[in-house]
């Protein structure tokens, strides 16, 4: 993976729509696993360091899939849409026809 391609991953990671989708997903599913996983502690008022850590881990899991995945189909839709432009010369999408 090139300093080009990593550039695009973090260019479409910082878009405010896969952001915002991805913590959604994130806060839903997180919770839900959350409660599931550590219900007792949670409902203790009681959660150890180790346990915090973990239920941080269970929120960061869903945002990383939910991320990587809408990345994946934007950088598809991206290629699809630059190998299909005729423009000779295109610097807008010289780039994206030679990536992977």
């Amino acid at each position: 993976m090139g300093t080009r391609t990593t550039a695009s991953y973090v260019g479409y990671l910082a878009e405010r729509d896969t952001l915002a989708r991805s913590a959604k997903t994130a806060l839903l599913v997180g919770t839900i696993l959350a409660l599931l996983n550590h219900y007792q502690a949670i409902l203790a008022w009681v959660v150890p360091t180790h346990e915090a850590l973990q239920i941080g881990l269970t929120y960061l899991v869903p945002f990383s899939v939910a991320s990587f995945g809408q990345i994946a189909a934007k950088r598809q839709r991206d290629l699809g849409a630059a190998r299909a432009c005729r423009c000779p010369d295109c610097p807008v999408h010289a780039s994206a026809t030679t990536a992977g």
